[in-house]
């Protein structure tokens, strides 16, 4: 485990940099593409709206002369000037023909034409005309009831505004690009170094955690996820090494549960071949305990591992749980009886059926009551059980020393226990739960008793 996740580290550590710079590097280009692309899309609208309005004009100005026209019966000189000069203010540059193709007047000779007033008026628009030679004239025929009278030819002239507003778009464009630039290389700076510094930290420690060093133990830089994986790490290692303790007194425990049996066979026999003991039938029964004691240990850690390698039960059949529980308090009934002022209650409603497999489940009450049986001196040993659609809930329950709070969270690891045995009862207990598809939860109070809670589903 510890190596794959060094080896996801050291992925991460040689290619987050990299990949950083990349997002980077293609946000960045995704950025000024779409600043292109709303500027085009900007000037292209604009362009929309300046043709738009040069055509709504061209028909403001051929409806007025076919006005005049209508109104005055010819489409004199004077009629001619009165259009140009509103044409100019406009943008306009028009020469006015009649139904004969004779010129009547155009831009220039209305203006070289006009008095002093009004070509001070009219001075800038002109100017802007001679400034801005070129161009093609559009022609548009005029008409009065059906008839054609003339026709106008027309040239626009753009205004400053068109240049104005590409200057000012450019300017936006190469503003918004260095802020774009500006705000991609901040964010890929911090975010190189608020990630890969921690993860940078987290390396670093689990290539420690794999060279065997101790005391391990990194500091939070951040309250986001990142700090919250560094948290994550430090409980990590902290229940590595509980778990590695556990391990060590576990191996311990084990090696002198089997030399205290193994000394005294040896020891007894020994002195019966010395001729310092008797070889009597009281001897010979005490080394036959010894040995169903070491049976028994034998035998445990045989079923632990047997049920590890069990993944499901495989002989199912309905029970009455009333006769079962009564069966199992039968089996403690001399045991029960060694202690003074200890009872073994038994809480089940008549005419419960449950669908399971009768052996493991006598294995996992049994495997409770004993342990609670150890642990408890006088009071009550309860068991409850009740069923809720397909749901059955047992609960064993006692009175005795209670489990230290800090001991919880490793009580069902083999050779655990702190009481007599190898601590495997409560391993067996778990695996029995776990090929039930159940789950198990402790409350234990120091000095007061422990609550097993089983839930079972029915299958």
């Amino acid at each position: 485990m510890v190596l794959v996740i060094n080896f996801v580290a050291l992925k991460m550590s040689l290619n987050l940099k990299k990949k950083i710079f990349i997002f980077s590097f293609l946000f960045l280009l995704f950025s000024l593409a779409s600043l292109f692309y709303m500027r085009h899309l900007l000037i292209s609208d604009f362009n929309d709206f300046l043709e738009g309005e040069v055509e709504d004009r061209v028909y403001w100005l051929t409806n007025y002369l076919e006005q005049r026209y209508e109104k005055e019966g010819e489409l004199s000189e004077k009629i001619a000037e009165d259009v140009i000069r509103l044409a100019l203010m406009m943008g306009f540059e028009i020469k006015i023909f009649d139904d004969s193709d004779k010129l009547i007047s155009d831009t220039h000779k209305t203006y070289n034409k006009s008095d002093e007033y009004i070509k001070r008026r009219l001075s800038s628009y002109y100017r802007r005309i001679l400034n801005k030679q070129g161009g093609e004239f559009k022609s548009y025929p005029l008409f009065s009831k059906g008839e054609e009278i003339g026709n106008i030819e027309i040239k626009f002239v753009e205004s400053n505004r068109k240049g104005l507003f590409l200057k000012r778009s450019g300017i936006f464009l190469l503003l918004a690009g260095f802020i774009t630039l500006l705000g991609t290389f901040l964010f890929s700076f911090l975010l190189s170094r608020n990630m890969l510094v921690p993860v940078e930290i987290l390396y670093k420690a689990t290539k420690k955690v794999i060279s065997g060093e101790k005391n391990i133990r990194l500091k939070k830089l951040s309250n986001d996820e990142l700090g919250e994986l560094i948290d994550a790490f430090n409980d990590m290692w902290k229940t590595l090494k509980q778990v590695e303790e556990a391990r060590k007194i576990s191996v311990a425990k084990f090696a002198h549960e089997l030399r205290t049996p193994i000394t005294i066979i040896q020891g007894e026999l020994e002195g019966m071949l010395d001729g310092v003991m008797e070889i009597d039938k009281q001897r010979i029964y005490s080394i036959y305990e010894e040995l169903e004691r070491l049976k028994k240990m034998v035998y445990e850690l045989e079923s632990l591992y047997r049920l590890e390698k069990k993944t499901k039960m495989r002989n199912r059949e309905k029970i009455n749980l009333t006769l079962f529980f009564n069966a199992v308090k039968d089996i403690f009934k001399n045991e029960i009886s060694k202690k003074d002022g200890l009872n073994l209650i038994i809480d089940c409603p008549d005419e419960i059926y449950f669908l399971t497999d009768q052996d493991m489940l006598r294995q996992l009450i049994c495997n409770l009551i004993s342990n609670a049986i150890n642990s408890t001196d006088k009071g009550y040993i309860k068991v409850t059980a009740k069923k809720e659609s397909n749901i059955l809930q047992i609960v064993v329950e006692d009175t005795g020393k209670g489990i230290e709070r800090n001991d919880i969270p490793f009580i069902f690891d083999p050779f655990y226990g702190k009481g007599k045995g190898l601590g495997i009862g409560l391993a067996i207990v778990r695996e029995i739960v776990d090929i039930f598809e159940g789950k198990i939860e402790v409350e234990s109070e120091k000095g007061k008793g422990t609550r097993f809670i089983i839930t079972l589903p029915e299958k």
